[in-house]
Protein backbone atom coordinates (compact mmCIF):
# COMPACT_ATOMS: atom_id res chain seq x y z
CA UNK A 1 0.00 0.00 0.00
CA UNK A 2 1.44 3.38 -1.19
CA UNK A 3 0.80 6.47 0.99
CA UNK A 4 0.14 9.36 -0.64
CA UNK A 5 2.73 12.30 0.96
CA UNK A 6 0.29 15.83 0.91
CA UNK A 7 2.28 18.89 -0.55
CA UNK A 8 2.63 22.15 1.47
CA UNK A 9 0.35 23.96 -0.87
CA UNK A 10 -2.12 21.27 -0.84
CA UNK A 11 -1.95 21.46 2.96
CA UNK A 12 -2.43 25.10 3.00
CA UNK A 13 -5.52 24.95 0.83
CA UNK A 14 -6.89 22.14 2.48
CA UNK A 15 -6.48 24.28 6.00
CA UNK A 16 -7.85 27.34 4.33
CA UNK A 17 -11.24 25.80 3.23
CA UNK A 18 -12.30 23.74 6.15
CA UNK A 19 -11.21 27.16 8.20
CA UNK A 20 -13.77 28.81 6.17
CA UNK A 21 -16.24 26.47 6.43
CA UNK A 22 -16.32 26.27 10.29
CA UNK A 23 -16.29 29.90 10.29
CA UNK A 24 -19.09 29.83 8.31
CA UNK A 25 -20.92 27.87 10.26
CA UNK A 26 -20.01 28.94 13.75
CA UNK A 27 -21.01 32.73 12.36
CA UNK A 28 -24.73 34.28 14.22
CA UNK A 29 -26.41 36.32 11.39
CA UNK A 30 -26.16 40.15 12.64
CA UNK A 31 -30.16 40.06 13.05
CA UNK A 32 -30.09 37.36 15.66
CA UNK A 33 -27.13 38.60 17.18
CA UNK A 34 -29.34 42.10 17.41
CA UNK A 35 -32.55 40.54 18.38
CA UNK A 36 -30.96 38.47 21.33
CA UNK A 37 -29.09 41.67 22.77
CA UNK A 38 -32.64 43.56 22.83
CA UNK A 39 -34.53 40.78 24.35
CA UNK A 40 -32.20 40.53 27.26
CA UNK A 41 -32.50 43.86 27.77
CA UNK A 42 -36.19 44.32 27.86
CA UNK A 43 -37.03 41.24 30.11
CA UNK A 44 -34.31 42.56 32.55
CA UNK A 45 -36.10 46.11 32.49
CA UNK A 46 -39.83 45.81 31.26
CA UNK A 47 -42.75 43.85 32.25
CA UNK A 48 -44.18 42.64 28.57
CA UNK A 49 -47.74 42.60 30.07
CA UNK A 50 -47.59 46.38 30.85
CA UNK A 51 -45.93 47.08 27.55
CA UNK A 52 -49.04 45.23 25.60
CA UNK A 53 -51.67 46.81 28.05
CA UNK A 54 -49.82 50.51 27.10
CA UNK A 55 -50.31 49.26 23.58
CA UNK A 56 -53.80 48.32 23.83
CA UNK A 57 -54.62 51.73 25.41
CA UNK A 58 -52.90 53.72 23.04
CA UNK A 59 -54.71 51.57 20.24
CA UNK A 60 -58.54 52.27 21.53
CA UNK A 61 -57.60 55.91 22.18
CA UNK A 62 -56.05 57.19 18.87
CA UNK A 63 -57.83 55.94 15.68
CA UNK A 64 -55.33 57.30 13.60
CA UNK A 65 -52.52 55.34 11.87
CA UNK A 66 -49.83 58.04 11.91
CA UNK A 67 -46.37 57.75 13.70
CA UNK A 68 -46.72 57.83 17.41
CA UNK A 69 -45.08 60.53 19.17
CA UNK A 70 -42.24 59.55 21.78
CA UNK A 71 -43.92 61.23 24.65
CA UNK A 72 -46.82 58.75 24.25
CA UNK A 73 -44.65 56.21 24.59
CA UNK A 74 -43.80 53.90 28.22
CA UNK A 75 -40.29 55.57 29.63
CA UNK A 76 -38.72 52.30 29.70
CA UNK A 77 -38.83 52.53 25.95
CA UNK A 78 -37.91 56.09 25.20
CA UNK A 79 -34.63 55.33 28.03
CA UNK A 80 -33.91 51.59 26.51
CA UNK A 81 -31.46 53.09 24.04
CA UNK A 82 -29.87 56.44 23.18
CA UNK A 83 -31.47 56.91 19.84
CA UNK A 84 -35.06 57.54 20.03
CA UNK A 85 -37.24 55.10 19.17
CA UNK A 86 -39.86 55.17 16.14
CA UNK A 87 -43.46 53.65 16.58
CA UNK A 88 -46.03 53.68 14.42
CA UNK A 89 -49.57 51.73 13.76
CA UNK A 90 -49.64 48.75 11.67
CA UNK A 91 -52.90 47.17 10.11
CA UNK A 92 -52.06 43.87 8.27
CA UNK A 93 -55.97 43.29 8.18
CA UNK A 94 -58.90 45.69 8.40
CA UNK A 95 -59.58 45.40 11.79
CA UNK A 96 -56.58 44.25 13.41
CA UNK A 97 -54.30 46.87 14.16
CA UNK A 98 -50.78 46.74 16.08
CA UNK A 99 -48.23 49.17 17.20
CA UNK A 100 -44.47 48.50 15.62
CA UNK A 101 -41.57 50.18 17.68
CA UNK A 102 -38.29 49.89 16.54
CA UNK A 103 -34.69 51.34 16.43
CA UNK A 104 -32.16 51.67 13.71
CA UNK A 105 -31.34 53.24 10.29
CA UNK A 106 -30.17 52.47 6.69
CA UNK A 107 -28.93 49.00 8.09
CA UNK A 108 -32.05 47.48 9.69
CA UNK A 109 -33.75 47.67 12.76
CA UNK A 110 -34.85 45.83 16.32
CA UNK A 111 -37.64 46.37 18.26
CA UNK A 112 -41.08 45.34 19.06
CA UNK A 113 -44.68 44.17 17.65
CA UNK A 114 -47.21 44.22 20.32
CA UNK A 115 -51.25 43.30 19.06
CA UNK A 116 -53.96 41.42 21.54
CA UNK A 117 -52.94 38.17 23.03
CA UNK A 118 -54.24 36.62 19.34
CA UNK A 119 -52.37 38.63 17.50
CA UNK A 120 -50.01 36.54 15.43
CA UNK A 121 -47.12 38.48 13.12
CA UNK A 122 -46.71 37.14 10.04
CA UNK A 123 -43.43 38.27 7.89
CA UNK A 124 -44.87 37.16 4.40
CA UNK A 125 -43.88 40.84 3.46
CA UNK A 126 -41.38 41.84 5.26
CA UNK A 127 -38.09 40.61 5.95
CA UNK A 128 -38.12 40.44 9.71
CA UNK A 129 -36.54 38.19 12.57
CA UNK A 130 -39.77 37.52 14.91
CA UNK A 131 -39.27 35.71 18.33
CA UNK A 132 -42.20 35.85 20.54
CA UNK A 133 -41.98 37.14 24.25
CA UNK A 134 -45.77 36.51 25.25
CA UNK A 135 -49.04 35.96 22.85
CA UNK A 136 -49.75 38.79 21.09
CA UNK A 137 -46.14 40.40 21.25
CA UNK A 138 -42.75 39.92 19.49
CA UNK A 139 -39.12 41.02 19.32
CA UNK A 140 -38.31 41.92 15.84
CA UNK A 141 -35.37 42.86 13.72
CA UNK A 142 -34.67 43.50 9.80
CA UNK A 143 -31.43 43.63 8.53
CA UNK A 144 -30.65 44.88 4.78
Amino acid sequence: MRIHAVRPVEFLFLLVTVTIVLAALACTPAYVTEERELEKLARRSMNPTNLQAWAQDYLSTYQDDDAIPVELMPSQIREMFEQEPTAYVMEEKPGERSVMIVWGGGFGHRGFWIGQPQFKAKVEERPLFLVQWIPGLYFCTQNR
